[in-house]
């Protein structure tokens, strides 16, 4: 048996060196030069995963000693290993040992199914294809490159100015805080005289209300004291019928329902509750009983209508804090008697509106400088990014780029945000907002994330993770949505596009 496997062994094993006769060096099948040191020509062999050491006439001798399928290379007797399609005239290949004498044409040049020479070698006319594809591919990326370029020109173009913005802006920014700086100071100061104004008007006005109330209290108190006939303190219903002034329908009587009205029914009054419950409703009926100057109104002449004197009150009426700080007041509304000269009502209505116009002289200058700083944030957010090798993405910063199918309108603005709406019409939603390059140092600057978008019903909040390849022109190719709520979108862009290797991409060569 052993000399049986000894013979089997020596013959296969001439056969595979007999299958490398036209190269430099023997090789046992299915070995590439790769791996020419690891089966050099010997008494022995170690499988390559040192589980074994066997005799080397043993290797591809159609039984399977390595675990790792080492030793059968060029045959299928290992469930494990590879075998190597040299493949001369297109790209070299390695296909599962296990595949070697199948049926199967697995290498374009045949040599897996060597045992029965079925499969022709078709490795010329499918590298001249192949190689005309990737000639496309390596013009189109030639012309991608010359665009990234032109990118990268403009990247830097657009970096600079921004750089010369920002200066400009922090030369705007100290002035516009000096600026703010003293108008906030000398709306302090009108402030300030302002509320000396406003001190002295609230005084004015104390003084006016007292003097108007005692003034009241008195008129009050003489119209008690007259229509108290018999001067016991009290006022009664019988008394107050004899005032014809009281008579509302003019019907020559003054009435006890009329009288009621007034006195909320109460038979009599004393004088505290007549001056503070029943005068305010009484008093229309009278003119203040006052001793006439020469040509004034004698002491009981006709009383005024009462909504002529609802009027009067109304006109007579404190005007508020704020109608004054707001410089609303005219000189009249602080004209009375004993107020101060015209002279000095004039210059307290210039105090008012110096106040006023500076505040909106400060709110224009806190405007002014609230807008340098959002300036200044939005550029700074830009110098501040990672831009990618050589800012090649500095040129698309915030562009914006769209795809439309049957359902939606899809846009993605680069550094910025991913939306979806719909196109028969209806609101946008946020897919994400500019997070973060996702792994730029294992995926070249290739993939970025957009994130924390708008909520998914019964889901989390959506997301957009965008993969770019290269193009001649920056383009959506696809949007698709595999996962809840968590998108992905395909561009391709000259931003990505690497100059091809002057020697092409190596797929395609002859192996010694």
């Amino acid at each position: 048996m052993m000399a049986h496997r000894t013979l089997s062994a020596l013959l296969l094993a001439l056969a595979g060196l007999a299958a490398g006769a036209g190269a430099d060096l023997a090789l046992p099948r299915g070995v590439s030069m790769a791996k020419a040191s690891l089966y050099q020509a010997g008494d022995t062999f170690t499988c390559l995963d040192g589980s074994a050491t066997i005799q080397f006439q043993y290797v591809n001798d159609d039984y399977c000693d390595c675990e790792d399928g080492s030793d059968e290379p060029g045959t299928s007797a290992c469930a494990v290993g590879s075998f190597y399609c040299a493949n001369r005239g297109h790209a070299a290949a390695e296909v599962p040992s296990a595949w070697v004498n199948d049926g199967v044409c697995d290498c374009c040049d045949g040599s897996d199914e060597y045992a029965s020479g079925a499969c022709p070698n078709t490795c010329d006319e499918i590298g001249a294809a192949a190689r005309a594809r990737q000639q496309q591919i390596d013009e189109m990326r030639l012309r991608g490159y010359e665009v990234k370029l032109k990118l990268i020109e403009e990247g830097k173009e657009k970096l600079a100015e921004k750089q010369v913005r920002l200066a400009e802006l922090n030369r705007e920014k100290e002035v516009a805080e000096e600026m703010k700086n003293a108008r906030e100071a000398a709306k302090n100061e009108a402030e300030a005289q302002e509320r000396l104004l406003l001190d002295a008007w609230h005084e004015q006005r104390r003084q006016q209300e007292q003097e108007h109330e005692e003034a009241n209290r008195q008129l009050a108190e003489e119209t008690f004291t007259r229509l108290d006939v018999n001067s016991d303190g009290k006022l009664t219903t019988e008394e107050l019928q004899r005032e014809p002034k009281l008579d509302k329908d003019a019907d020559g009587v003054v009435s006890k329902d009329e009288v009621d009205s007034i006195t909320m029914n109460k038979d009599e009054l004393e004088m505290e509750e007549f001056v503070v419950s029943t005068w305010p409703l009484l008093k229309p009926f009278f003119h203040p009983l006052h001793v006439p100057e020469e040509g004034g109104q004698p002491t009981g002449a006709p009383a005024a209508a009462p909504d002529q004197q609802q009027q009067e009150v109304a006109e007579g009426e404190e005007l508020t804090e704020e109608e004054l700080a707001a410089g609303e007041v005219d000189a009249g509304d602080l004209v009375t008697p004993g107020a101060g000269t015209v002279q000095e009502l004039d210059r307290d209505e210039v105090r008012t509106a110096a106040a006023k116009q500076a505040r909106a002289e400060l709110q224009e200058a806190e405007q002014k400088l609230r807008d340098i700083e959002r300036e200044v944030g939005g550029v700074e957010s830009f110098t501040g990014l990672d831009l990618g090798p050589e800012k090649a993405f500095a040129a698309l910063y915030q562009q914006c780029f769209t795809l439309e199918n049957r359902e939606y309108e899809y846009k993605l603005c680069v550094f910025d945000k991913a939306t979806q709406k719909p196109r028969s019409g209806g609101v946008e939603t946020s897919l994400g907002k500019w997070d973060s390059w996702e792994r730029p140092e294992q995926t070249g600057y290739t993939q970025q994330l957009y994130n924390n978008g708008q909520q998914c019903w019964n889901g989390p909040k959506r997301s957009a993770h965008v993969t770019f390849a290269c193009g001649e022109e920056t383009r959506v190719l696809d949007v698709t949505e595999p996962a809840k709520c968590e998108y992905k979108f395909s561009l391709e862009t000259p931003a990505v596009c690497e100059r091809p290797s002057a020697e092409g991409e190596q797929l395609f060569h002859d192996e010694l």
